[in-house]
């Protein structure tokens, strides 16, 4: 038995020796810690230690590497069958899960890499969180599931995490709205954040959530259903503009009834909307609540919402928008407005597609915002909808409406209210039952030009102009009649007009201007009123001579039966022709114009 020197001092009563060799195997052990970067290894037997499965030799398993592959215990016999589970660099089994995972993302170097996790379902007790620069998470699309059992973030990417990429996998949450944190993704701090092809459902909260001072992040072909507030959020803390140029594209949102689908927070500008499929219920589709705005909302199919899209006004000190753009949408089956614009800023709603011909909202389009531009749309709407467009609120101005294609019945394509000056300009109104343009309250300086309407134009304010609509003409309102001369024998017809609109007319001048003579003397010709296209009339002109070049009017020309102005019927009426007859002598060679000036009696 060994026994110790007199003096001596051995710890535990062990042998000098040993308790050196002991020490010496401790210093070689935590050296490396404690001089240098993290040692992988070191943190694997840790790992181990707390009950975790770990394969040192696995890829990832040693310092350095930028690949990390985590497996899910749910799924470790199917890559034991396929004798792929030495692959795994940690097993995940079921409990805490964010513990390897975090791990994981821990254990990359400092210039980033890629945490591969496997098919099979991650159960987490709190966030996964990554807030270093350049790493993926990277799953196997929806195989890959992650299930919170806590009211926490199920991923966090924050102060530090630029560049971060978090794509295929599914995020299944609690599916309780009253779980308030649980948001799929929250990402602040960062730039350049993408998240991709994930299937998000269930959560509590927002299915993405870009917090606080982001730029340029990119959320594309997400697929999210069922979130507990909003679907995809940028911006969503403070009044601070602080979220810029997030692009949200090709990704299905569906079923919000809490919240919005897509909401464009105060804090956030820059955005792009493109190519995505947004289905209700939802209270928005797309809410712009952002202080400046600056959205370009393109391409979406939106249906099955209370509203479509909302870009509101918010006073100080959250500001104003601006230059929002809306543009090759189809909306379908919204209960209230398509797209409800508010306060200053300039708007562009153009080739949109809006078809709510089953839903019947009390107006498709409202507007109470000056330079908003709507042009190039389809409506197509029915009885119970009140107006297609409106635009009211005191004094806007300076909007157009232009070049639109409204259809259906029982309501009126366009609204102007207490507004202008503006601009409605060739717009088809094909509408049964009601007016195609209602201007009331005081509306004054609207021009309204070009436009094919059916129904007609209620004006109230008597302070607008009209030019060469069809289908209605203004009370007062000037228009002409323009063609050649036709050649012909004695008692043919030069030239015949029919008055095109539906109320009377005075024709208050009527030229006449021959190119070439009609090469028989004594050829004269008549102009006037007449009840049909073949009855001759010299009311207007009477026998002005047309074997010589010249040009006549009724006023200098008009002859010895002639007269400066003649009144004709609304067309269909009694007399509601103009004629110009060749008479006592052949025109054969009679060449010539002639443009017939009148004034509308009525509107209609």
């Amino acid at each position: 038995m060994y026994q110790r020197p007199p003096g001596s001092f051995s710890p535990f009563g062990l042998p000098p020796i040993i308790i050196w060799v002991i020490l010496a195997a401790i210093i070689v052990a935590i050296f490396p810690i404690l001089t240098g970067p993290l040692n992988l290894n070191a943190a694997i037997q840790t790992v181990r230690a707390a009950g975790y499965t770990v394969f040192a030799s696995a890829p990832g398993a040693l310092s350095g590497s930028t690949t990390i592959f985590i497996c899910s215990e749910s799924h470790t016999e199917t890559l034991e069958l396929a004798g792929q589970i030495d692959k795994c660099t940690f097993i995940a089994d079921g409990t805490n899960d964010q513990v390897e995972i975090n791990l994981g993302v821990d254990s990359l170097p400092d210039s980033g890499g890629t945490v591969v996790l496997s098919e099979g379902t991650f159960t987490l007790g709190s966030s996964i969180s990554i807030t270093a620069a350049n790493i993926t998470l990277l799953g196997q699309g929806r195989g890959t599931v992650i299930t919170p059992t806590t009211n926490a973030v199920v991923i966090s990417v924050a102060d530090g995490g630029d560049d971060v990429t978090i794509r295929d996998l599914a995020i299944v949450g609690s599916g309780d709205s009253g779980d308030t944190v649980q948001s799929g993704v929250r990402i602040k701090d960062v730039d350049r954040p993408r998240v991709m092809h994930t299937y998000i459902i269930d959560v509590g909260r927002d299915a993405l959530l870009l917090e606080e001072n982001v730029e340029d992040a990119v959320f594309a072909y997400n697929y999210i259903e069922n979130p507990g507030d909003d679907g995809i959020n940028p911006g969503g803390a403070g009044t601070d503009l602080t979220v810029l140029r997030t692009v949200i594209h090709g990704n299905t949102i569906i079923n919000a009834p809490n919240g919005d689908l897509v909401h464009l927070s105060v804090g956030s500008a820059d955005n792009i909307v493109s190519d995505n499929v947004i289905i209700g219920p939802a209270v928005r589709a797309i809410a712009v609540l952002g202080q400046e705005g600056r959205a370009i909302i393109t391409g979406n199919e939106i249906r099955d919402t209370t509203r479509g899209i909302r870009r509101a006004w918010l006073t100080e000190p959250e500001g104003q928008l601006t230059k929002v753009i809306i543009s090759n949408n189809k909306f379908t089956n919204i209960t209230e407005e398509s797209v409800l614009v508010e306060g200053d800023g300039e708007a562009l709603i153009s080739g949109n597609w809006f078809d709510v011909s089953s839903a019947t909202p009390a107006q498709v389009v409202r507007s109470a915002s000056s330079r908003i531009s709507f042009v190039n749309n389809f409506v197509n709407a029915n009885t119970g909808t009140s107006y297609g467009i409106i635009i009211s609120g005191d004094g806007l101005k300076d909007w157009i409406i232009a070049n639109n294609n409204f259809t259906g019945a029982g309501y009126r394509p366009i609204n102007i209210f207490d507004s202008g000056p503006g601009v409605i300009s060739g717009n088809i109104l094909v509408v049964v039952g009601r007016p195609g343009v209602a201007l009331t309250g005081d509306t004054s300086g609207v021009l309204i030009e070009g436009n094919r309407i059916t129904g007609g134009i209620e004006d109230n304010t008597g302070d607008n102009t009209f030019r060469n609509n069809i289908g209605y003409i203004a009370r007062g309102e000037r228009r002409t009649l323009t063609g050649t001369l036709s050649v012909g024998v004695a008692n043919d017809q030069a030239f015949t007009e029919q008055n095109p609109e539906n109320v009377a007319v005075i024709v208050t001048r009527v030229f006449v201007d021959v190119t070439t003579a009609g090469g028989t003397l004594n050829s004269l010709l008549d102009v006037g009123s007449a009840t049909n296209a073949t009855t001759s009339s010299d009311n207007l002109i009477d026998g002005v001579d047309i074997n010589t070049t010249a040009l006549y009017d009724n006023i200098d020309d008009q002859g010895s039966s002639g007269n400066s102005k003649q009144r004709l019927d609304a067309n269909g009426g009694t007399t509601d022709w103009v004629t110009g007859t060749i008479i006592d002598a052949d025109a054969d060679n009679l060449e010539g114009n002639y443009v017939i000036e009148y004034v509308a009696l009525d509107s209609g």
